[in-house]
């Protein structure tokens, strides 16, 4: 079993917000709004970013194809000074407020005893050629964006591999270590510390993934996602405004020698939160959590079973094909539990909403759980678990097994296709 990682798959941009927040005003970066495809940063995150290589590069030996040395920072993730901590009595400078956390992702560096990182293809060495002349790529995290930057690697077996060969059959003979298939193949406890998910141009923190799941079960859709991440991200714009804002008038009214030298300066515009030249917000639109979505659950593998890559998607489904029972999930998006809105009968004014499980029973009649239990739970009328309806039923006819569950709950089940019935079953997005 291997290790989840982040991968290449495409994906759609990441848009910033039609808004900007604070002393700026509104409006778009410069050039257009901040999308997977803006790779721009500020000359501030530019300064990091050298401050970063050269940190690691006066700290890392390159011998026989690997790397020695100690890792010059306490965490792969670096993050960069306090904004506010600045001791000098001027006016604070606002490059501390615009530079992003930067994790640092070269895996031999880290871990010395992996010795070398291995080549996705055939599993070989590779050998660290200098950093990604793409240069850092960004990714999504809860409050704010980041960004993740490491070598590039060559594989000489593949290398070899590829002489006399077509061109259909070659390898690839560079790779990332961020890549999906590197992770794989990488010890658990160190592919593990890969918090990204990567997608084409971007990536976004696996933990905000595992809460988008979460989130699609209990009936959020994408749209709802973005706007919370959305507000999260500008919540911390305007904080940081605000501290800077406040750092001013503080060294202007302040008492002491440079009160009058501050006084006659104008201190610089904190700038749009999308501005790529200054601050550089930006967060996942919600087409690109939809595509990270299916990404993540349908197209990258989370495990290595007999030397076949399960996906999400496969993992569950073998798992459910173990039970007696089966679930069906109301959409596409194979969730397995879904709101339920029961249509408002003659009198009543309001319909009301429940949640439900679907079972569909197999060839054999039977069921993942106890049946009369599970009744005896919707009796309050809280939550209703449909395990009464059978797949004849959901087929499209009508089954004695209803009679049970309206029994316990008072509620009627009719086939959809009865214009006359007085409830209707309607399965919410």
């Amino acid at each position: 079993m291997s290790g989840r990682g982040g991968g290449g798959g495409g994906g759609r941009g990441a848009a910033a917000p039609g808004r900007g927040a604070g002393g700026g005003g509104a409006g778009r970066a410069a050039g257009g709004g901040a999308c997977d495809d803006d790779t721009s940063t500020s000359s501030a995150q530019e300064r990091f970013f050298e401050e970063v290589k050269d940190k690691i590069d006066r700290s890392i030996t390159h011998e026989g194809g690997g790397v020695k040395g100690r890792f010059p920072f306490d965490n792969p993730l670096v993050r960069p000074k306090c904004a506010t901590f600045q001791p000098s009595p001027d006016l604070p400078k606002l490059d501390r407020f615009y530079q992003k956390a930067v994790l640092v992702w070269i895996p031999e560096f880290l871990f010395p005893e992996l010795q070398a990182v291995p080549c996705p293809g055939c599993g070989g060495k590779g050998a660290p050629d200098g950093w990604n002349p793409k240069g850092p790529r960004r990714v999504f995290m809860e409050h704010d964006v980041a960004y993740v930057m490491g070598f590039r690697y060559k594989c000489a077996k593949c290398a070899e591999f590829n002489k006399g060969k077509q061109e259909a059959e070659k390898r690839k003979t560079s790779f990332n270590a961020w890549g999906a298939g590197c992770l794989r193949r990488l010890p658990e406890y160190i592919s593990k510390e890969f918090p990204f998910l990567l997608t084409k141009r971007s990536g976004i923190e696996i933990c905000m993934v595992d809460r988008l799941a979460d989130d699609l079960v209990h009936g959020k859709g994408f749209s709802a996602a973005a706007k919370n991440i959305c507000q999260a991200h500008t919540t911390k714009f305007m904080v940081d405004q605000l501290k800077y804002t406040s750092l001013v008038s503080t060294r202007r009214t302040s008492s002491g020698i440079f009160r009058s030298a501050n006084l006659a300066k104008i201190p610089e515009r904190f700038g749009s939160f999308d501005d790529s030249t200054k601050y550089g917000g930006a967060v996942p639109s919600e087409h690109y959590l939809r595509d990270v979505w299916r990404l993540y659950f349908s197209k990258l593998p989370v495990l290595e079973m007999d030397s076949v890559d399960w996906t999400l998607e496969e993992y569950q489904h073998r798992l459910m094909q173990r039970w007696d029972g089966d679930i069906l999930g109301g959409d596409a998006l194979f969730k397995f539990a879904k709101i339920i809105r029961l249509g408002a009968k003659a009198g009543e004014e309001r319909t009301r909403p429940v949640y439900g499980f679907f079972t569909v029973f197999n060839e054999c009649g039977l069921a993942a759980s106890d049946e009369d239990r599970c009744l005896e739970r919707a009796g309050g009328g809280v939550e209703a678990f449909f395990h009464a309806i059978r797949s004849q039923w959901l087929q499209g006819s009508y089954s004695v097994e209803h009679r049970p569950f309206e029994e316990v709950t008072g509620i009627s089940l009719y086939l959809e296709d009865e214009v006359d019935a007085g409830v209707q079953l309607e399965l919410l997005p």
